[in-house]
């Protein structure tokens, strides 16, 4: 082998390596994050199905291509904050006309 007698244990140094190992290496000293775990990562391209309406979305997607519900659960809290806002405003737009109203009653009186 390369030279090497049989009974030399020069080999050892080089037999232990295999291509995963030194492609870990070299992913690490470019500083590529690696996914330990085994179904996580499968799971990064897999396609989602939507809780509402069943349709199968690509594994990108953040909202439903059919009916435009959120796929996940960040950007459904996101959709969350923003309706609860949007009724809080309403609210108090609302309260504010009706003072307007009432001391627009009082004036004219």
């Amino acid at each position: 082998m390369f030279g090497w007698s049989p009974n030399s244990t020069m080999y050892r140094r080089y037999t232990h390596l295999h291509g995963t190992d030194t492609d870990d290496t070299f992913r690490a000293l470019e500083g590529v994050e690696m996914v330990e775990d085994k179904a996580a990562a499968s799971k990064v391209l897999e396609r989602r199905r939507c809780l509402n309406c069943n349709e199968w979305n690509g594994a990108d997607a953040l909202y439903c291509l059919k009916c435009g519900s959120p796929l996940d659960e960040a950007a459904a809290q996101a959709l969350l904050d923003k309706r609860r806002m949007e009724e809080d405003l309403m609210k108090m737009y609302n309260e504010l006309m009706k003072l307007q109203r009432e001391k627009a009653k009082k004036t004219s009186l």
